[in-house]
């Protein structure tokens, strides 16, 4: 299966905990202001995703491909999306 045929839902963590960068010293640590990381993948489609989109409400989203298909999604539902 092709990287490009799965779909990643991301969100924001919001753990606000000091956070060391690479080749500072440890009391020049700052404040994380924004780190995301993947809540979900999806694994439905065959070939390369070129589109996706959500209803306002969230609720829905509907992804296309290349290949010409798409994929319409219920929020609660989207393990098996």
């Amino acid at each position: 299966m092709l990287e490009d045929a799965v779909i990643l839902l991301w969100k924001v963590n919001d753990n606000k905990e000091l956070e060391q960068i690479a080749f500072r010293d440890k009391d020049k640590a700052q404040l994380n202001t924004e780190n995301w990381i993947v809540v979900k993948t999806l694994r439905s489609h065959l070939e390369d995703v070129y589109d996706i989109c959500w209803v306002t409400d969230g609720n829905l989203m509907a992804s296309a491909t290349v290949d010409n298909t798409a994929i319409i999604c219920l929020k609660p539902q989207l393990t098996h999306c």
